[in-house]
């Protein structure tokens, strides 16, 4: 929900009627952006209710809306960023929260917007100190403040963290790792280090560079030699150094770029930065405006790449879980689930190989563990555009039995957080440990495509399976939070294709011929998803 803050003060003859309109106009814009999570998803809409309200600041200077009209669109700028995650909203809505401090200091809204600049440095940008810094000036300023208990709360919370953490002699953080790679839309580069790393980041013109400071780390020699050499008209190049005894600074020399996003991500413990530039938004664009002149529906969604799926998905990664020391789930007769998919991938790879004409992939060929984090990864370097990840299920309960499809979600399912739970298990971290990467994560996930590729999938597994065998149960598209879908930019799903606890479906997956069904089930339920679907991002 958009927090606008929107009141009518006192109309004096000094406000001009012309200046009231527009107020109203702007008002009505928000509150039509409000209502409606459609017209959220595309960032015309937000930029339309932006302008609106700036039209208060440039046409009607003398007026008394103009402190209002600061804050609401350094707040629409803060609420678009929850969609785009664009890091270019957050810086500013900064400037303008700080331009309406420093123009409109006794303005009622003045004390709100220095706390609402502390909240992002807190929540978005990871930077306690900027954040504190906020906090206490409104403390200062505004002693008689409304927000005077929440900041005060905030005060204290920041110092006893920042006092325990200078108060913990700790060995500096070893950065062992800087690697970039060029993609169509995008550029990313990738900070590997021994634990979580602390950051702070900053975006810097004339000349255009991005730089972050580790705080509390050391660098590797090599490293600090020679420049990653990039130039792919997103990025220049990559430096690194270290800047004082305690820290280390990567800079970016940028080109050309639109927006960017930075990532901490664990196992390994690593920062995630992804610059996108002018190229990738006039891509979605014209796919987009290309399918409305040809009368087609353009769904949204916060996808970084654009798909028109029919002409597009040329290349699926399938995903066997488990494998090597993680033998996966084991049935009552001693079958190992890192079997069973295995050989299923390889069976529904022949399939789309032949019979569809793709690129298939698979993240392992033979009896290999490879980790979580890395699955996903893989499918990004084979240039995919679906993912699969394929599974069995199983339950104390002997009798369960049947197919269930996931996409990647939290969820309060107690059944589907049990399923991701275990086949989680091969991550030394909790659940607890990735909710908030989930959260941050979830605007940009393609739910809504991997949905109807999940819903294609469970229905075409259960009606083959049915043509030829009794007793299928079919139970649905669930929600949950696999760590093997983090981080997937595609359609991604994990497929739970029989129970291997149940012993009439333990027996079944000995036989060739089940896992052969499993993998048509899968292959027609991919080829429906395929032929019957369109999607287009959306222009963020």
């Amino acid at each position: 929900m958009l927090s606008l803050i929107i009141l009518f003060p006192g109309i004096s003859s000094a406000v001009s009627s012309k200046a009231v309109k527009q107020y109203q106009k702007a008002e009505g814009c928000a509150k039509a952006l409000n209502s409606s999570e459609a017209k959220k998803r595309l960032r015309q809409n937000w930029e339309a209710c932006i302008k609106e309200f700036g039209l208060i600041t440039t046409k009607h200077k003398k007026s008394d809306y103009v402190d209002n009209a600061l804050f609401n669109i350094a707040n629409l700028y803060r609420d678009l960023y929850r969609y785009s995650k664009n890091l270019n909203d957050l810086d500013k809505a900064i400037k303008t929260y700080n331009d309406l401090v420093k123009k409109h200091s006794k303005s009622p809204y003045a004390d709100d917007a220095y706390y609402e600049i502390g909240e992002i440095y807190l929540k978005q940008k990871n930077s306690m100190n900027e954040a504190l810094e906020s906090y206490k000036k409104l403390a200062k300023l505004y002693p008689k403040s409304d927000l005077k208990a929440k900041t005060e709360k905030r005060i204290n919370e920041i110092s006893s963290t920042l006092a325990s953490v200078s108060n913990k002699p700790s060995e500096p953080n070893q950065i062992k790792e800087v690697r970039a790679w060029s993609y169509p839309e995008y550029t990313k580069i990738v900070i590997e280090a021994d634990r979580e790393i602390g950051f702070s980041s900053r975006r810097l013109s004339q000349p255009e560079r991005l730089y972050l400071d580790l705080q509390n780390a050391k660098i590797k020699e090599e490293l600090k030699k020679d420049p990653i050499t990039v130039g792919d008209g997103l990025l220049k190049q990559v430096r690194a150094s270290q800047h004082t005894q305690k820290d280390v600074r990567i800079v970016l020399d940028l080109d050309s770029i639109d927006d960017y996003r930075i990532l901490s991500l664990p196992e390994p413990d690593r920062l995630v930065i992804e610059i996108y530039g002018i190229k990738y938004k006039r891509s979605n664009q014209n796919t987009q405006e290309g399918n409305e002149a040809k009368g087609k529906t353009a769904r949204s969604g916060n996808i970084p790449l654009a798909y028109q799926v029919g002409a597009k998905i040329n290349t699926i990664v399938l995903d066997p879980g488990h494998g090597g020391k993680d033998p996966g789930a084991i049935g009552k007769n001693g079958l190992m689930e890192k079997d069973i998919v295995l050989d299923i991938a390889k069976r529904l790879k022949k399939l789309l190989a032949e019979k569809a004409n793709k690129k298939v992939y698979l993240t392992r060929e033979d009896d290999t563990f490879i980790r979580l984090d890395q699955r996903p990864a893989i499918a990004e370097g084979k240039g995919a555009d679906l993912f699969v990840s394929i599974h069995v299920n199983s339950n104390t309960k002997r009798g369960s039995r049947g197919i269930e499809t996931y996409i990647l979600n939290l969820s309060s399912d107690k059944w589907a957080q049990k399923t991701a739970a275990r086949e989680n298990m091969a991550s030394e971290k909790s659940i607890k440990d990735y909710e908030k990467i989930l959260r941050d994560l979830m605007a940009e996930d393609n739910k809504e495509i991997s949905l109807e590729f999940a819903h294609a999938v469970q229905k075409s597994m259960v009606n083959t399976l049915k043509a030829s065998y009794s007793k299928i149960e079919d139970h649905g598209v669930k929600q949950a939070p696999f760590l093997v879908l983090i981080g997937t930019k595609v359609p991604s799903i994990l497929a739970e294709v029989s129970f291997i606890s149940n012993s009439e479906e333990e027996k079944r997956l000995r036989t060739p011929e089940y896992r052969q069904k499993i993998a048509e089930g899968l292959y027609d339920g991919i080829q429906k998803y395929i032929s019957s679907s369109i999607q287009v991002a959306v222009n963020f």
